[in-house]
């Protein structure tokens, strides 16, 4: 991720150099959406959804992050 982070970081440095060049500007918005991808992997592997649970590596269940039950039927009103 880091390596990809210093390509995406040259390439909008060469973007904008270039004018808005066609090749460079398409690299960086690939190598953007390499980046993503990357990070919501790396989130999905920290964080793991087993039988509609958040758990940790180590198998600790992070209910705190979980709502409330019917905490999204209450309605607000002024």
């Amino acid at each position: 991720m880091l390596v990809l982070l210093a390509v995406q970081i040259t390439l909008g440095g060469v973007t904008i150099l270039s004018a808005r060049a066609v090749l460079p500007t398409t690299a960086h918005v690939a190598v953007g959406a390499a980046l993503l991808a990357t990070s919501l992997a790396l989130t999905l592997r920290a964080y793991r959804l087993i039988d509609g649970r958040l758990v940790e590596q180590d198998g600790e269940e992070l209910s705190a992050l979980r709502a409330p039950a019917g905490a999204m039927r209450q309605r607000v009103t002024a």
